[in-house]
């Protein structure tokens, strides 16, 4: 008898501990690239970028063709910054939220995030000396503000946005995106 329910017990186990079939687990989905969300979003804000350089600015087709050529140029690089950036501060807030004494591990945080800026500083200077080559200085500073305006104006959506998402809490947000 004590045979039979050790058995049961066994199975339950097993069967618990067996992924659910035709779901990965996380270290088996690979990379997966960009969720069609965010690459839907990173297409309208070129198509928005684009529309700035074409209209605002006041160059003629083919230099806002050129310009939006050099600022693509440094989309890579600049989205592998922020990509870093991103996981700094994660683990920034790791940090503080399990309030580690790691001393070390705050030194490498601090070390990474400053040199995440000065290689977005460097980037920035590279694309302003990319642009001075294609446009004249009065459209270099045109671009400049229109895109520093952008940028604030696009920040503050997505501000507005995760806030928005935090008020309506896990349960609203998981219905929206089809259950998940």
């Amino acid at each position: 008898m004590n045979h039979v329910i050790g058995i049961a017990i066994v199975g339950m186990c097993l069967s618990l501990a067996a992924p659910a079939q035709g779901k990965p687990l996380p270290w088996e989905r690979g990379d997966r690239g960009k969720a069609p969300r965010a690459e839907k979003m990173e297409q309208r804000i070129k198509a928005k970028r684009a529309e700035l350089i074409r209209s605002r600015i006041g160059l003629s087709e083919a230099d806002s063709d050129e310009v939006l050529k050099t600022l693509e140029r440094f989309d890579p690089r600049r989205r592998e910054l922020m990509e870093k950036r991103r996981g700094l501060r994660q683990s920034m807030e790791r940090l503080f939220e399990s309030d580690s004494e790691d001393q070390e591990e705050y030194r490498r945080v601090v070390a990474g995030l400053r040199a995440v800026e000065e290689a977005a500083h460097r980037l920035r200077g590279e694309q302003a000396d990319a642009l001075a080559r294609v446009v004249s200085p009065k459209h270099q500073l045109r671009i400049l503000v229109a895109m520093k305006r952008f940028q604030k104006r696009l920040h503050k959506r997505q501000g507005e946005h995760r806030r928005e998402r935090r008020e309506r809490g896990p349960r609203e947000d998981r219905g929206r995106r089809g259950g998940r």
